[in-house]
């Protein structure tokens, strides 16, 4: 018996999946064709254009502290730091204000019961945590086993393993059409008319274009984002450092390069990316007063109400989407619940309803 699975979109969610399933059944009675449908030129653009490179544990719902759970253990044995840039370098919240500060002990209790190591910091000083010269702080709270990741490089190791394990990678190829048919769907491309016995909904900020296709809708809007390139080197192992208060985050990239970023609150709407950056950076680290925005990188978070993301089948289509910014965090996990709805053999831990797209959530989860 064979069973061909569609998966549309070829950013990290749909490299980990097909490569998850490719890796679940090869030793399986049935013959599985898994093919990956990306319409731009190349995989990853979207996963990697933004991505912070950041690998955190810090959520608030417990399913994100599940995918998180799952994201840490896949990336950190995906290959050697070298192919994958891998670095525990933890991550470090920072807060001057009381309540934030309140909030922060919140999640410290909330890490250690969920078992990931958190410390506590009143006050602050990230001088603890890394050579470089950052301010003190009222609170923060470090999260020891929190990693960063060279995205493009990871993503690309990805797609070797799914090439290798015969997972077919489409790219520069649109779905334009579906259509269930009760045993099967119908995929119609721009290249291509075809059924698969599955078919994958991994396409990010196109989510609910596909999902249309479909006559069905999911909770999902893209909320642009930017990420910069300075002119600085930092300590290789400095965290990734996000004040919560402005919104400001910074991190060091695999070769050692200031990134920088943070969806800035700000009343002058005329004010440059470049120039809120600064501003708001400068507070935290000083060195980025005089620094120069090299390049600025623009992309999408595909954002869902609750910042917890929609995993769903309904019929032979199953919507995985909503990652809300997390998705390079996130995939390998996704992958797993994903994968148990496609194979009748593995169960799910998670109960269905709190991943659908009509669910609703009490716990809104903290954005980044």
């Amino acid at each position: 018996m064979s069973k061909k699975v569609d998966i549309i979109g070829g950013g990290v969610i749909g490299l980990v999946l097909g490569l998850s399933l490719a890796r679940s059944t090869v030793d399986s009675e049935t013959d599985y064709q898994i093919d990956i449908i990306e319409k731009e030129g190349t995989v990853g653009s979207q996963s990697s254009s933004v991505a912070g490179y950041g690998i955190r544990t810090v959520y608030r719902h417990p399913i994100n502290l599940y995918l998180a759970q799952k994201g840490l253990q896949f990336w950190s044995h995906l290959g050697e730091p070298s192919d994958t840039g891998f670095r525990r370098n933890g991550y470090l919240f920072l807060t001057n204000e009381t309540e934030t500060s309140r909030t922060l002990r919140r999640e410290q209790n909330r890490q250690v019961s969920n078992g990931f190591p958190a410390e506590l910091r009143e006050p602050a000083e990230p001088t603890e945590f890394t050579t470089e010269s950052i301010a003190t702080y009222r609170s923060g709270l470090f999260s020891p086993i929190s990693a960063v990741s060279d995205s493009t490089r990871s993503i690309e190791k990805v797609r070797q393993l799914c090439e290798s394990e015969g997972v077919s990678i489409r790219t520069g190829e649109e779905v334009v059409a579906l259509a269930d048919e009760g045993t099967r769907c119908r995929v119609e491309t721009t290249q291509s008319s075809e059924h698969a016995d599955t078919v994958v909904n991994a396409s990010g900020v196109w989510a609910d274009e596909v999902a249309q296709l479909i006559g069905e809708t999911v909770p999902v809007e893209p909320s642009e984002r930017k990420l910069a390139v300075l002119d600085r080197t930092v300590d290789p192992d400095m965290p990734l450092i996000v004040d919560i208060d402005t919104g400001f985050y910074m991190l060091p990239g695999h070769d050692n390069t200031l990134y920088a970023g943070g969806d800035f609150d700000h009343g002058g709407a005329d004010e440059s990316y470049r120039s809120l950056l600064k501003r708001y950076g400068s507070e935290t680290y000083d060195r980025l007063s005089d620094a120069t925005v090299e390049a600025v990188r623009t992309g999408y978070y595909t954002m869902t109400p609750s910042k917890v993301p929609v995993i769903e089948q309904t019929g032979n289509v199953i919507h995985v989407c909503g990652f809300s910014g997390h998705g390079f965090m996130q995939a390998p996990g996704a992958a797993t619940v994903a994968r148990r709805m496609i194979l009748s053999n593995e169960r799910n831990i998670i109960k269905e309803e709190l991943l659908s797209s009509n669910r609703e959530l009490s716990l809104t989860d903290i954005q980044f």
